[in-house]
């Protein structure tokens, strides 16, 4: 048996489901990994930095927009055992109604502060980020639900379907009228919108699906989703506003070599993802103290099937990444080597963000470990990004993931002790 396979079967009674999802993740992460370095090298860093600014923006705008409603659906599903029809007509009512605010007041704050966003983001751009959002917003709803449901295997096949449009897409536009970055992004609201139907007709096969919104759940599903609202936000801007510090300083074409290096190391993710997915309803639905025991156990296995994978990734992109990518982004090798740490440490820290949230309920605390690892990112990025360029900003991102980890270990031991304490004073 592999390593990695030995790695998955640890996991009891959910190893097969977690192989089947690698073989996916395996051949989704070639396929993309492609998608990467023909965008890069057909557009150029700086073109391509474009389309980074755009990815960024968008991530922020579609957490920003959500109120922390997916995390709400998942929660509400599983723990509280309501309806999925309920919970999922609610979800993505919530959602299209929170969107549509969010952006409306975005685009008046942007009509009098246009200096707000980069000079290079123009309306095209964010007419393009406002289609995207409502895709990106029922997606995060769906996932969540496949989750709940059991079957995260679903989300693996659609983002490996996804990855091959988006790839045939793009080749097919290189070959007749020519690759830009508007037309990359225009295929990826196509392959968007043929993905909501997929995910539409998946879940229709799974439940007797009926739009049936239950108002009376908006208010409590706000009041959870809320406070993990606030997490999520701050979540993807610890993990994004080094972006936006590099455009800043370094201008559209670092950006472009930046984000080699950083999407690249967060393909690590895929990685863990495939065992979060597998085992967050496990954690969530657990007694407390086998959701704990069982939340270790994940934690440990993700350290060091991290820890392999990522000193493998060192060794092939040391090399490989000038080859593949072209003397344009050799800058992207250092920067790439330097936030593989900090990687390695927050996949590990996952299983415990999701005992705090989903089994502790209480979404506040990870979401006050990730403002503190935002603080630092960009205190950093301050120092480090004038002085060292694209690797200083890797060193930064590194640092405040491995903060944000450690702080989520220290919550987790202390909590087993006060709560032995207690045990043992009763």
């Amino acid at each position: 048996m592999s390593f990695l396979s030995a790695l998955a079967f640890r996991i009891k009674g959910q190893g097969s489901e977690i192989l089947r999802i690698y073989v996916l993740q395996f051949v989704t992460i070639a396929v993309g990994f492609l998608v990467s370095v023909f965008i890069a090298r057909t557009l150029g860093p700086e073109q391509k930095g474009i389309f980074d600014l755009y990815n960024t923006i968008l991530a922020l705008a579609s957490d920003a927009s959500m109120l922390g409603i997916s995390s709400a659906a998942f929660y509400f599903f599983t723990t509280k055992e309501i309806n999925f029809n309920v919970v999922y007509s609610s979800s993505v009512l919530m959602a299209f109604l929170a969107s549509s605010f969010f952006l409306i007041l975005l685009s008046a704050v942007l009509s009098f502060f246009p200096s707000v966003l980069p000079a290079t983001v123009n309306l095209w751009l964010l007419a393009a980020v406002l289609v995207a959002t409502y895709l990106s917003t029922h997606s995060q709803i769906w996932s969540n639900l496949i989750v709940g449901l059991g079957k995260p295997l679903e989300i693996y096949k659609v983002n490996f379907f996804s990855t091959v449009l988006l790839l045939l897409s793009f080749l097919l536009l290189a070959v007749t009228f020519g690759l830009t970055v508007e037309r990359v992004i225009v295929s990826c609201l196509f392959v968007g919108i043929l993905v909501l139907g997929i995910q539409l007709y998946i879940i229709k096969q799974r439940v007797d699906i009926s739009f049936a919104p239950d108002m009376s759940l908006f208010i409590p599903m706000i009041k959870w989703g809320g406070v993990a609202y606030v997490g999520t936000v701050v979540n993807t801007l610890h993990f994004k506003i080094d972006i936006f510090m590099v455009e800043y300083l370094c201008g559209l074409g670092g950006v472009g070599v930046y984000t080699v290096a950083v999407r690249l190391a967060e393909m690590m993710f895929i990685l863990d993802s495939a065992v979060i997915h597998t085992s967050l309803k496990k954690i969530a639905t657990l007694q407390r103290e086998e959701s704990r025991k069982y939340t270790t156990k994940i934690s440990f296995v993700l350290l060091g099937m991290m820890s392999v994978a990522s000193l493998a990734a060192a060794i092939i992109g040391y090399y490989f990444i000038p080859m593949l990518y072209g003397v344009s982004f050799d800058g992207a090798v250092r920067p790439f080597l330097f936030i593989l740490p900090g990687i390695i440490l927050w996949a590990s820290a996952k299983p415990i963000s999701g005992y705090i949230c989903y089994k502790q309920g209480t979404p506040m605390i990870p979401s006050g470990f990730a403002l503190l690892g935002v603080a630092l990112n960009v205190c950093l990025n301050y120092y480090l990004l004038p002085v060292y360029g694209l690797t200083g900003a890797a060193i930064a991102s590194s640092c405040s993931y491995g903060l944000v980890a450690l702080l989520h270990v220290l919550y987790f031991v202390f909590d087993a002790k006060r709560v032995t304490t207690f045990r043992e004073s009763s």
